[in-house]
């Protein structure tokens, strides 16, 4: 019975999946051998990049990119974003890039980069 409880309560011992699917660290990005960081989110989160709907109005959006808490734009200035400059990046879901942003942030979610 010990044995079960023990077993019971173990972490599984991997990386917290919701989180992780969330953030990239500057870890994970030196693995690649990408020359951006889109096409290293490309080959890391393929899920950022992809079009989201939006609202009652079914828009299609992409995510907006903010660089250390600015907005830059679109998904495609990742290409002028090189990794060795990156600290981190996390993806903010529509409803949290409102409550971080203001309603007029990504209503496709925000790629949020710090550099170091």
């Amino acid at each position: 019975a010990l044995m079960l409880l023990v077993v019971g309560c173990a972490s599984p011992g991997g990386v917290n999946t919701s989180a992780s699917s969330r953030t990239l660290t500057q870890a994970e990005l030196e693995t690649t051998r990408d020359a951006n960081l889109h096409d290293a989110i490309q080959r890391l989160r393929p899920q950022w990049l992809r079009e989201r709907m939006s609202g009652i109005s079914g828009a299609r959006r992409f995510a907006q990119v903010y660089l250390n808490g600015s907005s830059r734009g679109g998904i495609d200035i990742l290409r002028q974003i090189s990794l060795q400059d990156v600290a981190d990046v996390r993806f903010l879901s529509a409803s949290d890039a409102a409550n971080r942003y203001g309603t007029t942030a990504g209503t496709g979610g925000v790629i949020e980069v710090r550099t170091r």
